[in-house]
C-alpha cells in the first residue's frame, strides 16, 4: 500500500512543504489586498447612486429629477430684470405718451442685460475659473462635476484593481500547482506525474459508457472541462486520474424572461486503469438507489432500464446492496467480478463513503467518484501554511491512487503481464 502514515506526512509537510508555502503565501496575502481595494471603487459608486436619490430632499426639490436638479437655474438678477421690464411693458400700453419718458430706464435695462449676458457667457465658457464654481449641493454645476468625475474615476479604479487581482489570483494557483501539488504526488508514489492543466480526453471519458450518451442532452449544449492530471505505473499497474467537469447547459425562458440553467452530468474524480485480466465484454458497476429505497419493485425498474445492457445479478449479497451491474454476457461478467473483486470492491466503496461508479471496457476498468468541489486549489482567506489542507490533498490523491492496492489490481495470474 502507497498511503504513508500520520508522522510520515507531517515530516514530509515540515521539511519539504513549509519553505515554499511560506514563499507562496505572500502571494496569497498581494491577492488578498487587492481583492479588498476592489470593493473601495464598489463603494464609491454605491454612495453616488445613494447621493443621486438623496439630492432631492438635500436641496429641498423633492418633487425634481434628478436630471431636472442639474438644469442650471437662471440668475436672481435676470429674473429681477425680466419683471422690470414687464412693468415698462404695462406702463406703455396704459399709457403710450409716456414711452420717451421711459426710454431713459430701458436703456439702463439693456445695459443691465448685457452686463449679465457677458457673465453668464463667462461662466459658461470658464466655469471653474474663480468666483463661477460654487461648492454646494445647490449648484448644478459641481453636482455634475461631482458625479460624472467621481463615476469616471471609479470605474477606472474598479478596472485595474479588478485586472490586477485576477492576475495576482491566477499567478497564486500556478505557484501552487507548480511547486507544491506535484510534491504530494510525488510524496504519495514516486513513480507519478502531475500536470495542472492536462486531463482525460472527451472521447475516453465517453466510452467507459458509465454516464448515458451524450446524444440524450441534446436539448442543451454540453461541456466538458478538466485540469490536475496525474499518471504512472503503480507496480504493475498504469493509472491516470484527474478532476472533470460535465454539465449541460441550456436557455430557459420564465415568460419573458430567459436564464441559463445548468445541470450537472458529472463533477468529480475519474480513473481509468489497466485491469489485471484480458477480456471482450463491457460492463457497467453503479451504486445501487433503487433498490435501497424500494427493495423489489425497484430491482424491477433496474431491470427496465433501457438505456443500458441487461442487469447481471450476482451471488454476493452485501455487493448486491451496495451495487447494480449491467452487462452483456453474463458469464464474462461474473469472470471479471469474481468473488474476491466484488469484496474488494465492496470495502473500497464503505471505505470511501462515497457513491462510486465503474466499468470495465477493452481490458481497462474505470472509475468515477463524484465530488462537487475543486480539490487542488489553494486557499484564499486563510494562510497556506497550514497542515490540515495538505492533509485533505494527500488524502484526494489517494482516494483515487489507493484503488491499485484496494482491489489488488497488481496481481497478475490470468496471462495478462
Amino acid at each position: 500500500m502507497n498511503t504513508k502514515s500520520e508522522p510520515e506526512l507531517k515530516s514530509f509537510y515540515s521539511e519539504q512543504l513549509v519553505p515554499p508555502l511560506s514563499v507562496i503565501d505572500k502571494t496569497r496575502k498581494k491577492a488578498l489586498r487587492w481583492i479588498w481595494a476592489v470593493t473601495i471603487p464598489v463603494a464609491v459608486i454605491i454612495l453616488l447612486f445613494v447621493f443621486t436619490f438623496l439630492l432631492p430632499f438635500l436641496t429641498g426639490n423633492t418633487g425634481k429629477k434628478f436630471s431636472e436638479l442639474l438644469t442650471p437655474a437662471l440668475p436672481d438678477n435676470v429674473s429681477s430684470l425680466q419683471t422690470r421690464i414687464q412693468s415698462i411693458s404695462s406702463r406703455i400700453q396704459a399709457h403710450p405718451d409716456s414711452a420717451q419718458i421711459l426710454s431713459g430706464e430701458l436703456e439702463k435695462i439693456q445695459r443691465e442685460a448685457t452686463a449679465v449676458q457677458k457673465d453668464l457667457s463667462s461662466k459658461i465658457s470658464n466655469p471653474f475659473a474663480p468666483g463661477n464654481f460654487e461648492i454646494s449641493v445647490s449648484n448644478p454645476q459641481f453636482i455634475t462635476f461631482l458625479w460624472i468625475g467621481g463615476m469616471i474615476i471609479s470605474v477606472g479604479l474598479l478596472v485595474f484593481t479588478a485586472f490586477r487581482a485576477s492576475r495576482t489570483v491566477r499567478k497564486l494557483k500556478d505557484e501552487f500547482k507548480t511547486v507544491i501539488i506535484p510534491k504530494i504526488v510525488s510524496f504519495y508514489n514516486s513513480n507519478l506525474t502531475y500536470q495542472k492543466d492536462r486531463f482525460i480526453s472527451r472521447t475516453e471519458f465517453s466510452s467507459c459508457r458509465i454516464f448515458e450518451p451524450e446524444e440524450k442532452y441534446s436539448d442543451g449544449t454540453v461541456h466538458y472541462s478538466g485540469e490536475d492530471y496525474v499518471s504512472g505505473i503503480l507496480e504493475k499497474t498504469r493509472i491516470e486520474f484527474c478532476e472533470l467537469k460535465y454539465y449541460k447547459e441550456k436557455i430557459v425562458k420564465f415568460g419573458k424572461e430567459t436564464r441559463r440553467s445548468r445541470r450537472w452530468i458529472f463533477r468529480g474524480l475519474f480513473a481509468k486503469a489497466d485491469f489485471n485480466k484480458n477480456f471482450t465484454t463491457d460492463l457497467v458497476v453503479l451504486p445501487d438507489t433503487a433498490e435501497k429505497l424500494f427493495g423489489f419493485i425497484g430491482q424491477a425498474l433496474q431491470s427496465w432500464n433501457f438505456t443500458r445492457d441487461k442487469l447481471v445479478k450476482l451471488e454476493n449479497p452485501e455487493f448486491e446492496k451496495e451495487f447494480v451491474v449491467y452487462g452483456n454476457d453474463p458469464i464474462e461478467s461474473r469472470y471479471i467480478l469474481s468473488p474476491a473483486l466484488m469484496t474488494r470492491m465492496t470495502d473500497y466503496k464503505r471505505k470511501t463513503k462515497r457513491k462510486v461508479h465503474f466499468s470495465f471496457r477493452t481490458s481497462n476498468m474505470y472509475l468515477a467518484i463524484p465530488i462537487s468541489k475543486d480539490l487542488f486549489e489553494p486557499s484564499l482567506f486563510k494562510t497556506l501554511v497550514r497542515y490540515e489542507p495538505i492533509r485533505e490533498y494527500y488524502e484526494s490523491i489517494a482516494l483515487v491512487a489507493d484503488v491499485v492496492t484496494d482491489l489488488d489490481l497488481n496481481t497478475r495470474i490470468w496471462s495478462k503481464r
